[in-house]
């Protein structure tokens, strides 16, 4: 019998463990060129690779994927990280609360300093970030407001993947042939 090692994400290549099977989100389905290495290093280190991506219900739609709580989490440890860089505040490790009411009441401890946030997407990811920076009232800005003004409090700008990203020839982009 096989080990079987399961990642959230891609697993470094010099980490590979030779003869194993991973479960992974390996960023290789699509082609991506910075991870070419690591599916050429399962390949000659005899791995079986099930990555998340391929699984699907029968329409087509991935059973594992990254949602709402991924953005929560995500966001808790984005101000947890400034806090301890900063010396603002001390927000306990995530793991540590009981409940999202428990992530909630400690980011109710923390005064934040005027700092403009852009939260890209709008999948269940960036709701899930988008949950937690509206329960810390921070204000919701405009894209052209952001890049124009100054504050005096912290404020955010949601913006969509078309709204970071310009095709090299200068044309109109579609969201749905970037993807």
């Amino acid at each position: 019998q096989s080990d079987v090692i399961i990642d959230v994400k891609a697993v470094p290549t010099a980490a590979i463990t030779p003869n194993k099977m991973y479960i992974i989100y390996s960023q290789t389905l699509k082609q991506q060129p910075y991870n070419r290495a690591l599916l050429q290093a399962m390949l000659a280190n005899n791995i079986e690779m099930y990555d998340h991506e391929t699984i699907t219900r029968p329409n087509g739609a991935r059973i594992i994927g990254f949602g709402r709580y991924a953005g929560l989490v995500g966001a808790y440890n984005g101000f947890r990280a400034l806090g301890l860089r900063d010396g603002l505040f001390d927000l306990p490790k995530v793991e540590h609360l009981p409940d999202l009411d428990g992530v909630k009441a400690a980011l109710d401890t923390i005064t934040l300093p005027p700092i403009k946030i852009v939260l890209s997407g709008t999948g269940k990811v960036a709701k899930g970030a988008k949950e937690i920076l509206d329960h810390l009232n921070i204000p919701e800005v405009s894209d052209a407001v952001y890049l124009t003004s100054e504050f005096t409090q912290a404020v955010y700008c949601m913006i969509d993947v078309m709204e970071y990203n310009k095709r090299q020839d200068g044309k109109a982009g579609n969201k749905n042939e970037f993807f």
